[in-house]
């Protein structure tokens, strides 16, 4: 990046280089690599401000992939067992009934 900048005119350029990569250490290597290209197009003075900036707004979207929730995938249930699909099937009948009564109780039949 520092190559295709104009020399540098702060007043210390070595600390300001060090800054620079200490910013950069805050990133993965794809942000580092796009604020890189990026950089010298927004401005041919950077500052470290737009540095932070530049790197900042290059990082939200990887931040916001990593906040969003990971859906884990539901697995398949275990085959049930013949007790339990008997209570089911009773529970099930069972239910039927009463919605049954409460529609001919109601006048729904």
């Amino acid at each position: 990046m520092f190559d295709r900048l104009p020399p540098l005119d702060v007043g210390d350029p070595e600390t300001f280089i060090a800054e620079t990569v200490a910013i950069f250490l805050e990133y993965p290597d794809e942000v580092v690599q796009k604020a890189v290209r990026d950089i010298p197009r927004r401005s041919d003075r950077p500052t470290l401000r737009l540095i932070k900036a530049a790197c900042d707004e290059l990082f939200a979207p990887i931040a916001r992939e990593h906040e969003r929730p990971k859906v884990v995938p539901e697995l398949p249930r275990p085959p049930r067992t013949p007790e339990q699909q008997a209570r089911i099937d009773k529970q099930v009948t069972e239910a039927r009934r009463q919605i049954a009564a409460a529609s001919v109780g109601a006048g729904h039949e």
